[in-house]
């Protein structure tokens, strides 16, 4: 059916417009009677056609430009609260704190770094990296009297396996305590054992006194525990905290 008269609120009408015609996704009209729809201003967003208004970009999004259809989500290390608070973009999280989480809505919600720790940098998703994460023990064998990785070599050119004395004389001089050790001798306890022989958690031992595994070995890991700041996180946060950098559903 078409008429005449003035362009309803959420339609334009230009010249000639025998129909009028619904604005589209990032702008509004908000009066009758008007010939182009207006773009959403930053700040605001509109997701749908036929808008008599923008609506405010909720907290946790960034809508810094105009015309948007979608308010952004806030990525891993920053915040936003509202227009009048943060403006119309993500935030960074202050020294001193950091975030793995999307969408976060105040400063507040930024997670504190451990006693111990740094985070020196704005922005900060993670005060610690793959890197600081514990590492498996892993077999080695006595390859002209250094320690190579035994998953190296093929069965049948195997070198020898060290003894437990020559396992645990490979540790320095300056490595007095069984936590500061590189090279153990025992067994790999079940489960999470791979192919290669390499696992998480060990068990000391001679070759008389084995509960898991038939063969005793001399293994290496040099970060057992994880670095510094890895235990100053796990003994802030809890061993259970999840580190990993999610995404937005």
């Amino acid at each position: 059916m078409q008429g005449s008269g003035a362009c309803p609120p959420g339609f334009v009408c230009p010249k000639g417009t025998a129909v009028p015609r619904p604005t589209q996704k990032g702008s509004f009209a908000e009066h009758p009677g008007l010939k182009e729809a207006t773009a959403c201003l930053p700040g605001f967003y509109a997701p749908t056609i036929e808008n008599r208004q923008c609506y405010e970009c909720p907290p946790g999004t960034s809508c810094d430009i105009e015309g948007l259809f979608r308010a952004e989500e806030c990525p891993p290390g920053t915040y936003r609260s509202s227009n009048d608070e943060d403006g119309y973009d993500c935030v960074p999280c202050s020294q001193g704190t950091w975030s793995k989480n999307w969408q976060l809505r105040e400063k507040g919600e930024c997670t504190r770094c451990p006693p111990g720790t740094v985070c020196p940098l704005d922005g900060m998703t993670n005060p610690c990296s793959f890197s600081d994460l514990p590492q498996p023990y892993e077999p080695i064998v006595n390859f002209k009297g250094i320690p190579a990785l035994e998953y190296n070599f093929p069965s049948s050119a195997r070198p020898p396996p060290f003894t437990i004395d020559e396992c645990l004389a490979l540790n320095t001089d300056s490595k007095h305590h069984f936590r500061d050790h590189e090279f153990f001798f025992g067994e790999l306890i079940p489960p999470y054992i791979d192919i290669l022989g390499r696992g998480p958690h060990f068990r000391p031992s001679d070759t008389h006194s084995l509960k898991y595994q038939s063969v005793a070995k001399c293994y290496k890991n040099s970060q057992p525990l994880g670095s510094y700041v890895y235990q100053r996180m796990a003994s802030y946060y809890g061993p259970q905290f999840d580190i990993q950098t999610g995404f937005p559903q």
